[in-house]
């Protein structure tokens, strides 16, 4: 047995390690790995596939995002209005992909404000997918790129105290 490095297209650094005598039953092998490693102190875990092995590497492609429901009810507040969305996306590569934001306004808001914001989140993010490949989405959503213009693009229609992508997952891959 031999203990063999996992990088991912995320990172070119390693990310975990895992004994084993031969390297190739691994392929296909799913792994969880934790967010607050690759992404400032964000409570949640990317899970990996396993997708190859090259000159005693083996390297993981991720399939999801999600963070920890603790993570966010952290933001929760008496008189605050809360925003889950949920819908398919598909990128420039052509793969269908899961995206669930969640949104919290400083103040309860009525079902315009409410209905604007969600609006113009689905349409923003379907623009930004669009024009990204899977990868790409991954590694923006860790660093926290996406958010941040997200966030900057709906304070215009109201005031907002969070604003996360809660789980990215690829649904069908072409």
């Amino acid at each position: 047995e031999k203990l063999y490095p996992i990088y991912t297209s995320l990172t070119k650094e390693e990310v975990a390690s895992i004994f084993t005598s031969d390297p190739k039953e691994l392929i296909g092998r799913v792994i969880k790995i934790n967010l607050s490693n690759l992404a400032r102190g964000k409570l949640g875990e990317v899970t990996c596939k396993i997708k190859e092995i090259k000159e005693e590497k083996i390297l993981a492609e991720p399939s999801k995002i999600k963070l920890y429901p603790s993570y966010i009810k952290r933001f929760i507040r008496r008189g605050i209005t809360k925003i889950d969305e949920s819908f398919l996306i598909e990128t420039s590569e052509k793969n269908k992909v899961r995206v669930k934001p969640t949104i919290i306004t400083r103040k309860k808001v009525k079902g315009g404000v409410e209905t604007a914001l969600r609006k113009e989140l689905k349409l923003f993010l379907t623009k930004l997918f669009a024009a990204q490949k899977t990868d790409e989405i991954f590694l923006d959503t860790i660093k926290g790129e996406i958010q941040k213009k997200l966030s900057k693009k709906l304070k215009r229609i109201y005031p907002l105290s969070f604003c996360e992508i809660r789980e990215i997952l690829i649904v069908g891959k072409k």
